[in-house]
Formats: C-alpha cells, sequence, structure tokens
C-alpha cells in the first residue's frame, strides 16, 4: 500500500511515473536497490552494504510495495531490471552521487589533514608504500589513509580522495593524470640463466621455467605468455608446469625468488633489476605495450589542499620522465 500522503500514477504501459508529496521511502530501501541494480545481484549488494541477501531483498520488496511496481524480475541466480526499475535506477543514482558527494566534503571540510588514497593491491605494495615516506617528508601534516583493493572505487561515490586506476584512461566524469606508460617484458633472477642460452635465443626460452599472473578483467590487455610468444613468431611450449597467481608482486616476488621468468610492467620492477636482482632476459626484442597504464583519478573542481599536494608530488614520483603537465 502506497502512504496515504503520498500517490503513485502510472500510464497504460505500467511506467513509473510517482510522486511522493511528503513521505520518501527510507533511505536504506534505496541504496539497496541502488546497489542490487547496479550489480544485478542481491548478493553483491549485500556484501557492499555489511547486510544479508535476505535483507536486500525485504528492503527491495518493501519500497516495490511503496511504489506499486515491481522493480526487478527475479530469476534463478538472477535479477533484472523491469522498465520501472531502470526508470528509477537513473534517477537514484544520481541522488546517491549528489549525497555521496556531500557528505565527502562535508568531512573533507571537518578533517582537512586526511588523504584517503586507493590503489590495487600490486600498485599499493610495489610502488606507493614505497614512495610514501618522500611524500611524508614534503606534506609532513598529512594523515595519509592508503585503501588497498582491486576494486575500481570512485571519487565522486566513495569515500576516497584520490585513485591510482590501472586501465584505458576513459574516465569522463573525473580529472585524469597518467603517471607514465611502461611496457612489460620479460624478467627473472640472474642465476636462473646460469649456463642457458636464454638471452639471446627465443626457442631456448621454453626450457625455462615461467610464473604466470592470471589477468584480472582491468589486465585484459595486458599480454599472456601465449600472446607474447605469438606476437615473435613463437609458439609457448613450457617444459614444466606455469607457476600462475593471482597478482603482480607475487609473480614477481616468485621471480626473485628463482622460480621462474615473469612478465613483469617495466615500473614494478626497475628497482631489482637496478640492483642486479632481476635480470631483463631479452632486452628491448622483449618489450611489450599494454594498452593499460596507471593513471591518477580525482574529483573535478578539487580544492582540498593535501588532494593537491599529492597530485602535483605524483607526476615526478610515479613518472620521473614525466615534462608536460596534469591532463584534466
Amino acid at each position: 500500500m502506497l502512504p496515504t500522503k503520498s500517490k503513485s500514477i502510472f500510464n497504460t504501459k505500467g511506467k513509473l511515473s510517482y510522486i511522493m508529496q511528503k513521505n520518501l521511502p527510507p533511505l536504506d530501501h534505496l541504496r539497496a536497490f541502488e546497489a542490487a541494480a547496479r550489480h544485478l545481484s542481491f548478493k553483491l549488494a549485500a556484501a557492499e552494504l555489511n547486510v544479508t541477501p535476505a535483507a536486500v531483498g525485504q528492503r527491495i520488496r518493501s519500497l516495490e510495495s511503496q511504489l506499486g511496481t515491481d522493480l526487478f524480475t527475479r530469476r534463478i541466480r538472477q535479477v533484472k531490471l523491469t522498465e520501472d526499475g531502470a526508470l528509477l535506477l537513473r534517477d537514484v543514482s544520481k541522488g546517491m552521487t549528489l549525497l555521496r558527494g556531500a557528505l565527502s566534503r562535508l568531512q573533507a571540510r571537518k578533517r582537512p589533514n586526511i588523504l584517503r588514497i586507493s590503489a590495487t593491491n600490486s600498485f599499493t605494495e610495489l610502488l606507493l608504500l614505497p614512495q610514501l615516506p618522500a611524500f611524508a617528508s614534503k606534506v609532513p601534516d598529512c594523515d595519509v589513509r592508503i585503501i588497498s583493493t582491486d576494486e575500481k572505487l570512485d571519487p565522486n561515490l566513495d569515500e576516497v580522495d584520490v585513485c591510482i586506476r590501472l586501465g584505458p584512461g576513459n574516465y569522463p566524469d573525473l580529472n585524469v593524470l597518467q603517471i607514465g606508460q611502461h611496457p612489460y617484458l620479460p624478467v627473472c633472477a640472474p642465476q636462473l640463466l646460469e649456463g642457458s642460452p636464454a638471452a639471446t635465443s627465443l626457442s631456448a626460452l621454453n626450457s625455462l621455467p615461467f610464473v604466470e599472473e592470471i589477468w584480472s578483467i582491468e589486465h585484459a590487455a595486458a599480454p599472456s605468455w601465449h600472446t607474447w610468444f605469438e606476437t615473435r613468431g613463437a609458439k609457448f611450449l613450457p617444459t614444466q608446469p606455469v607457476v600462475k597467481v593471482s597478482l603482480a608482486s607475487h609473480a614477481i616476488r616468485a621471480a626473485l625468488d628463482g622460480q621462474g621468468v615473469v612478465l613483469a610492467r617495466a615500473n614494478y620492477v626497475e628497482k631489482w633489476m637496478a640492483r642486479g636482482e632481476l635480470v631483463d632476459v631479452l632486452g628491448h626484442s622483449g618489450q611489450e605495450a599494454s594498452m593499460f597504464q596507471d593513471y591518477l583519478v580525482w574529483r573535478k573542481n578539487e580544492t582540498a589542499k593535501h588532494v593537491l599536494q599529492f597530485i602535483d608530488w605524483s607526476r615526478d614520483a610515479f613518472d620521473p620522465t614525466r615534462s608536460e603537465g596534469p591532463e584534466t
């Protein structure tokens, strides 16, 4: 039933057109709907909201009852937005974005020294954490909070100020700064090449052990060993089982331990190469470009001092060869 002070109007096609004169649905109902509609999953929405899937379903059913229309069609292990649900999602998403942004800006005003940075797990471990002492010495009054996740957080939506993303760089609703352009290259511990001609022979490389990161969706443009060999007119025919891991940092650690050759991004391994702990197996001929690179993204019209200081510092910290200003 609709509240007595609210009414719902539908056209003959059943499209939702409602006017809530005084009583809005509970915010937790709208949050449950928006999360479930974004994920097309009650289970994922529940994980995001830290409630049970049953609680998400109950809130959505209550919202549907209040509005007098179905927002989802339910199938086994799958939900799909109805036409009314899609119409509602469009405006609820805008409202949630405005609400999250307002709260985030208010929190930033009350805690101006806090800087919240989101980065992928591997970038955090291999580049961000080792560089942070340099930033802290330059901006000692900044309280840095790092959110290490491979989930793509959004400064417009989430409680984060700057995100370091691996992707194509197309983020129209955010300011964007590319931090370097880094190829992939085959590297290994030097002892792995002792007595092997792999450094000068592509075919002999197959005789060595291999380590491979199983790319996630965000790494879809990165080379695999199969594509790397194919690009060079050869076949990937390893003579022993390939060690497979889910993070670049784990693959590099395995390479450092002498477990095999790994395709690694140059910026991830340059410090170990400089110390001689990893070697470039084939030199320039082994380099492979990637469609995805690292980007810093942050809110448009950002004015917070520490956010702007971090962006400015990052230009040289993560891309020492950079000579141009930020891309916005």
